[in-house]
């Protein structure tokens, strides 16, 4: 599912670049891997997930669902938000700042992906019925000074121009059966009182 989210976001970001005549394709990348590297892909906008982080407000829910007549019990999937980091890795750092631009005003004018808006699918790997519900939301994630420097100080010290975006919410569930049974649909209650008397 985090692939799936992120390649979606890819997918579509590529397909409105070209339609713009852009000649910098976006792709998935470990940035700190590919600044120093004169390869294919310093002239495009590499996308890298920098972080994880779970929802715990929606940790306490139901344990059980109803499948074909019977309660079946599984863990609750697990909510996680995204945080991807867009960084232009362009020799003109005048283009890089375009591309940052391009991918801002795109995600400022579509920020909800889902089956029904994004006609380009390619690359994902989820089932029908798993892309029916799928949904990816990106907010826009500002970071202070001190965050920025963290943040590149851990990909290897050299900045270049990038916006951070988190992706809300991703679900991720192995599906994984616990246990399962009939469902309860009858209760009765006795009103007998037995007592017992001392002789």
């Amino acid at each position: 599912m985090i692939f799936d989210a992120t390649q979606l976001v890819v997918n579509q970001l590529n397909a409105h670049l070209k339609g713009t005549g852009t000649d910098s394709p976006v792709t998935l990348g470990n940035i700190s891997q590919l600044i120093e590297e004169t390869t294919s892909d310093s002239k495009k906008v590499i996308v890298t997930l920098v972080n994880l982080e779970e929802e715990a407000a929606l940790k306490n829910g139901p344990h059980h669902r109803i499948k074909d007549g019977k309660v079946v019990y599984e863990n609750r999937p697990v909510q996680v938000y995204l945080y991807l980091l867009f960084s232009a890795n362009l020799a003109n750092y005048s283009d890089s700042l375009k591309r940052i631009g391009s991918v801002i005003e795109f995600f400022q004018g579509k920020n909800v992906f889902t089956v029904r808006n994004s006609p380009h699918l390619d690359g994902l790997t989820l089932s029908p019925e798993e892309l029916g519900g799928f949904r990816v939301t990106l907010e826009l994630f500002s970071l202070t000074f001190e965050q920025i420097n963290h943040l590149w100080g851990s990909l290897g010290g050299k900045q270049v121009p990038f916006v951070l975006y988190r992706v809300r919410l991703v679900t991720l569930t192995a599906k994984e059966i616990l246990s399962s049974g009939p469902p309860i649909t009858d209760v009765s209650l006795s009103t007998k009182t037995s007592y017992t008397y001392a002789s």
